[in-house]
């Protein structure tokens, strides 16, 4: 829908009226310049829930900042922790930690908005600071500047509490993550790894955590000369967390995500039939809703228009030729 035309604007508040929930990821005040800020939008829909995404919320002195995921990684801080161990911060890359996290809290702020409606009857406004969002995930390292005056260390692959590590093994490009939790994920592993004198140093916690470099150095040694398959089936068989670290092609192989049919085939008119990663968890109680591809620029005009919206097909058509409804990216 082109809103800067009369027409364009007429049908995006018509669909409005029918809709349950908008979602806007733009700019503070696009929606305001375009004369559909979400006080209009609620009065012509009382019932509508309409979820704004700004990064740095509505308001404040910071709410006018632009940018994408990295940039507020790094105001908020999590790009400060995201390095190999005793490198810098910028060590591994950028971070877009923010593109994975904000869906899922927009997501739940919406299913929880719409839950409330039942009960009130009302729809109203959620709005999610993408930023802030992000930052409570890493709550505790704030609370231990706050508290203790100690910035996050950079710690890679590893982990400040347990002894954790990504090693590679004598298969090409293929390595193997280990944790040991506690005192008996060590009894165990050291049951499979000949320790030597390093043995008795990791059998408390303490001292995992004072002869972390050289455990993880004799494991890393240990790893490096055996094939994945020698490393990953006696940890598991001891109880040690051990899994290999797959890549894309190594994961559409693996026997144990075939045989709980994860992956699910799709076929898009665009790109062909491919496999997509299913939903990380399932019910007895219901079926899993798989839904459609994701579909095509402008691929549903006809549906929102003709079925929705209640235009008919000689209007539809007008705006077709008109060039005001599109299934051709302009840019």
């Amino acid at each position: 829908m082109n809103l800067d035309t009369p027409e364009g604007h007429e049908a995006f508040l018509d669909l409005v009226r029918v809709s349950d929930v908008l979602v806007e990821n733009n700019t503070n005040g696009v929606l305001e310049k375009l004369g559909i800020g979400h006080e209009r939008l609620l009065e012509i829909n009382p019932r509508l829930v309409v979820a704004r995404m700004p990064p740095l919320g509505r308001t404040g002195p910071m709410s006018g900042y632009l940018g994408y995921g990295p940039n507020f990684n790094s105001l908020v801080g999590i790009a400060a922790m995201d390095g190999y161990e005793g490198e810098e911060p910028d060590s591994a890359g950028e971070n877009y930690h923010m593109d994975e996290a904000a869906p899922a809290g927009v997501a739940f702020a919406v299913t929880a908005a719409l839950w409330d409606r039942e009960s009130t009857g009302r729809g109203g406004l959620v709005e999610i600071a993408q930023a802030e969002n992000v930052l409570v995930e890493i709550g505790e390292f704030f609370l231990d500047r706050q508290f203790n005056d100690r910035d996050p260390q950079v710690l890679g692959n590893t982990d400040p509490h347990a002894l954790q590590d990504v090693f590679a093994t004598a298969d090409e490009e293929r390595w193997v993550a280990i944790t040991v939790r506690d005192d008996r994920d060590w009894a165990a592993l050291t049951a499979v790894v000949a320790m030597g004198d390093l043995a008795a140093s990791g059998a408390d916690a303490e001292g995992r955590r004072t002869h972390s470099r050289a455990i993880r150095d004799r494991l890393a040694a240990w790893c490096a000369t055996r094939p994945v398959d020698d490393i990953v089936p006696p940890l598991v068989t001891a109880r040690v967390p051990a899994a290999e670290v797959m890549s894309e092609p190594r994961l559409l192989d693996d026997p144990h995500l075939a045989a709980r049919d994860w992956f699910q085939e799709r076929e898009h008119p665009a790109i062909g039939t491919h496999r997509y990663p299913g939903h990380p968890w399932r019910s007895d109680d219901f079926e899993l809703a798989w839904g459609r591809p994701v579909p095509g620029f402008g691929a549903d005009n006809e549906y929102v228009y003709l079925t929705l919206l209640g235009r008919t097909r000689e209007q539809y058509d007008d705006l077709v030729a008109r060039g005001l409804v599109t299934d051709r990216q302009l840019a």
